[in-house]
């Protein structure tokens, strides 16, 4: 009985199914991260611009010591990233 799953084990390069599949699953999570870093954009744009009656704590801040506009910078950052990742996917 072999130790890892046939999926997994390779003996030099991977079939293009395998490929295809990897690919498939890297596009669902590039989409999802796209999708989740636009509504917490949204979130913190609405939060600055006091929507909520009181700007929301900044507890979940990946910057320990920066603010929201850091954070919608870095966000801005990643969303063009996924993006591009997105299009060149496209794109083979």
């Amino acid at each position: 009985m072999p130790l890892f799953h046939p999926l997994f084990t390779f003996s030099r390069r991977p079939p293009k199914a395998c490929l295809k599949q990897l690919l498939d699953l890297l596009t669902i999570g590039l989409k999802a991260s796209l999708l989740l870093l636009s509504l917490f954009s949204l979130y913190i744009i609405l939060g600055m611009n006091n929507a909520f009656g009181r700007i929301p704590c900044s507890c979940s801040c990946i910057l320990p010591y920066g603010n929201y506009s850091e954070q919608l910078l870095l966000n801005g950052v990643f969303i063009l990233l996924i993006i591009k990742l997105l299009y060149n996917k496209l794109n083979i």
